[in-house]
């Protein structure tokens, strides 16, 4: 017969939230938290952002966070017909420093960051929860804008990752996202009416396998993705609160059929979708 066991906690913290006035040419916003009671006792986390004004409609500054945190419950317990585990994982900490520089319309913002992670936790090759005793470094950066000429947007981001622990702990080393169209007002601005493209692509690299019974991500050895583009053409009208739309998905997958986005898991292939969407006003 099956034996069921009941644990309750109840999380207790203190916190606090400091912030200068964001009109400012100095800016500044100070949060954290301390876990008094409960499952997360003695975990603790620090966020702090540093910011000033520069040149005109621009912010240069700082961003960093601390963290120690216990691992979640399921990665220490957990009991089924296909997996059964009882662990006793240390807490992990996180430490992460970024430099930014952003502008006011959020049309154009750039990040580098570099972080420290301790005690990090995966799923291994047996999708079995794992701990990992070294120190894993990881650097990033991200470029975001939004360009726009006339009736032409193009709206892109790019990302950079690298990671030490690449066995463990597995990422593209770089990933394009654009979205491109035309934007146009009809009627008296009456009538909205976008035609445009969207494109992603990531560098090759040795993404995660899915395993259905305990719906988590584990490493695999066996298949390399990426390395391909995924494309939407679409085309939407806005009439005041309703609007139409039609986008043709992943229409670059006629010339390739091998697209995945994790291993073993393909892509769907391109399809014609249609829609109405109508907003409702309270």
């Amino acid at each position: 017969s099956a034996v069921f066991n009941n644990a309750f906690s109840n999380e207790v913290f203190i916190g606090f939230h400091l912030a200068g006035p964001p009109e400012n040419n100095w800016y500044w916003n100070i949060d954290g938290k301390y876990y008094l009671l409960g499952y997360y006792r003695n975990n603790f986390e620090a966020n702090a952002t540093f910011s000033r004004r520069i040149i005109k409609k621009y912010r240069l500054g700082l961003r960093g966070n601390i963290e120690n945190r216990n691992v979640s419950y399921f990665h220490n317990n957990y009991s089924s017909a296909f997996f059964q585990w009882e662990n006793d994982f240390k807490a992990s900490q996180l430490m992460r420093g970024v430099a930014f520089i952003s502008s006011d319309s959020g049309s154009f913002e750039a990040e580098a960051a570099t972080g420290l992670l301790t005690n990090y936790v995966y799923w291994d090759e047996n999708a079995m929860p794992a701990q990992y005793d070294q120190v894993i470094y990881l650097l990033t950066a991200k470029i975001s804008s939004h360009l726009h000429a006339g009736a032409f947007h193009s709206r892109n981001q790019l990302i950079f990752q690298y990671t030490t622990a690449d066995d463990v702990l597995r990422l593209p080393l770089l990933a394009l996202k654009t979205s491109n169209y035309i934007q146009k007002s009809f009627f008296n601005k009456a009538l909205y009416a976008q035609l445009g493209f969207d494109l992603y692509i990531t560098t090759p690299y040795t993404a995660n396998a899915y395993m259905p019974a305990t719906g988590v991500f584990y490493l695999q050895n066996a298949q390399t993705v990426g390395g391909y583009p995924f494309t939407d053409v679409f085309l939407s009208f806005r009439i005041q609160r309703t609007r139409l739309f039609g986008s043709y998905t992943n229409g670059i997958s006629l010339f390739n059929s091998n697209f995945f986005t994790i291993a073993d898991y393909p892509m769907r292939p391109s399809i014609f979708r249609i829609g109405v969407s109508w907003t409702f006003y309270d």
